[in-house]
């Protein structure tokens, strides 16, 4: 299984809860579709994607899906969406560090704004937290 990181925006959300309550309740409530102002992940099958937040990892859920189509809600253009299965949302019970990661994966620098990968050895990580 691949996985990849999934900054969430600060300008969208302004603390980790409300990062939260749209991963574990509005987005499995509304089918999983996860719309992007910009694509940056390619679908690929047998993907987890982990949610970042404020310099950790949130929670977790699996990628199923990509659509280009787009739509627009209050004056913002969406160009497509990210189909999760809406049973697989997994909230972190303690926020994963990048110094957690680091001990698995040494070559990881730390968090930013970009979809990084993560080794596959990181799987188990996210999913026991």
């Amino acid at each position: 299984m691949d996985i990849r990181l999934l900054p969430m925006s600060k300008m969208q959300f302004e603390k980790v809860e409300d990062v939260l309550d749209f991963l574990m309740n509005y987005l499995p409530q509304n089918g999983g579709n996860y719309y992007y102002r910009r694509k940056s992940i390619a679908y690929k099958e047998d993907m987890m994607i982990a949610f970042q937040y404020d310099g950790a990892i949130v929670a977790s859920a699996l990628l199923v899906g990509q659509s280009s189509e787009g739509m627009t809600e209050n004056g913002i253009e969406y160009k497509g969406f990210y189909q999760f299965d809406p049973n697989s949302f997994v909230e972190c019970k303690n926020p994963i560090r990048a110094s957690e990661i680091r001990d698995i994966m040494p070559e990881f620098k730390g968090f930013n704004q970009s979809t990084q990968f993560l080794s596959r050895e990181c799987v188990e990580l996210v999913r026991v937290h």
